[in-house]
């Protein structure tokens, strides 16, 4: 499951799954009741390898989704939408002139037009780093896609968009780095076009941006991860200069959520309620995030975007018997984050493909996780003399040994 959202009187849920063998993974939409009864589920088959339903948008009765090929940039994702029922669902493929990835998405106002960000449009020349994407599509000659380059060696991501006041769009998201990465903050107008650009460095060696809102008077709430893999809630003048910085002693801070008057924000495990001002008893006060102007180079996107709608013949929708079930009673397993603190040593890093670690032939046979800065388990196995991280995209990566209680960062480039 990738992303979930109110909708009607329960969740809407998008992922994906693989059916049992042989091997098919395809995207998945399924609705549950406010209890987390499931109500329907749709497969979405595609012969196009979009496998995985990235980002949800809500519209009252109804709702959009898009999806995105699992693991890899593609130059094309599908627009889904539907009603909350499962009913009338229609698909809508977007195919771009560069391979990219969207994160999240959000619709102006209530039209059918919506904003989504994500990462890739690489260069020939450097086709392995990453730049920042944005994606308008849904009005009749205002679609637009662009891509976004501050200069930095390994690229741009873009993880978060909001609306703001004036008409214009705040998104947020990082810049990875080799011993460090910086969050950033980027206010574009309707069409696309940059305003403003900073990026951000935090004490703790780096800062993530997931999130970002829009208060009353205009200043800004961000919520994120620190480098130390803490959470981070900010907040900033309208122009992106800090005024406070705040940071709970658990995990990183996911999104921002309006619930019944109430500001809140989620970590990984918990739901927090914020204060008028965007504080929460529970943080500790932090040194301020430290901003730096970038100016940002733009390059317009081509798009050739399909109106078909089920017809589509790379795609079968299918209905499928509840087979979700969960236990309220949720026991948690596994290795609290901060456990995993024995050294472990990785080479080369930054790597392009093979990583070997530590002492070699004494690890042999020892399971391992990779794990991306988001803390998503992107690749599993027994270790064997070294890693393959070579499919991975350009960032940064956590390898876990968990039988060992041992961990490093690797720079995948």
């Amino acid at each position: 499951m990738n992303h979930a959202i109110p909708a009607g009187d329960g969740i809407l849920v998008g992922g994906g799954r693989s059916v049992a063998f042989p091997y098919t993974p395809m995207a998945f939409l399924a609705k549950t009741d406010a209890s987390g009864n499931l109500e329907w589920i749709k497969n979405l088959e595609s012969d196009n390898h979009q496998d995985q339903i990235i980002s949800l948008v809500p519209n009252g009765d109804s709702f959009t989704a898009f999806t995105i090929r699992g693991g890899v940039r593609a130059p094309e994702v599908d627009r889904v939408d539907g009603q909350v029922d499962g009913s009338g669902i229609s698909i809508t493929p977007i195919v771009a002139n560069a391979s990219f990835q969207l994160a999240r998405s959000m619709r102006i106002g209530t039209s059918q037009r919506i904003l989504s960000v994500g990462m890739g449009a690489p260069s020939a020349a450097n086709p392995n780093v990453d730049l920042g994407v944005m994606l308008m599509h849904g009005g009749t000659g205002l679609d637009w896609m662009r891509s976004y380059d501050v200069g930095n060696t390994y690229g741009m991501r873009l993880s978060g968009v909001s609306a703001l006041a004036d008409g214009h769009f705040m998104a947020c998201g990082y810049l990875p780095g080799v011993t460090e990465f910086r969050a950033i903050l980027m206010k574009v107008d309707g069409d696309g076009e940059v305003v403003w650009c900073r990026s951000y460095t935090d004490v703790s060696g780096g800062a993530w941006f997931h999130d970002v809102q829009e208060q009353a008077n205009g200043d800004l709430l961000v919520c994120g991860t620190k480098g130390d893999y803490g959470g981070l809630l900010a907040r900033l003048d309208a122009d992106g200069m800090p005024l406070w910085n705040t940071s709970p002693a658990t995990s990183r801070l996911t999104h921002f959520q309006r619930e019944a008057g109430m500001n809140v924000v989620y970590d990984v495990n918990s739901r927090n309620e914020l204060t008028a001002d965007g504080r929460t008893c529970f943080y500790y006060d932090a040194e301020n995030l430290t901003p730096e102007s970038r100016v940002v180079t733009t390059a317009s996107i081509s798009l050739s975007v399909s109106t078909s709608s089920t017809s589509v013949a790379s795609f079968e929708l299918l209905d499928r018997p509840g087979m979700l079930s969960w236990n309220n009673n949720c026991t948690l397993t596994g290795i609290p984050e901060r456990e995993l603190s024995a050294a472990l040593s990785a080479r080369p890093n930054p790597t392009t493909g093979q990583v070997q670690l530590g002492e070699g032939g004494a690890l042999s046979g020892v399971p391992y996780h990779i794990r991306s800065i988001m803390g998503q388990r992107v690749g599993s196995g027994h270790y064997s003399g070294s890693i393959d991280m070579a499919r991975l995209p350009a960032g940064i990566y956590t390898i876990e040994l968990p039988t060992e209680m041992r961990r490093t960062r690797v720079v995948k480039q």
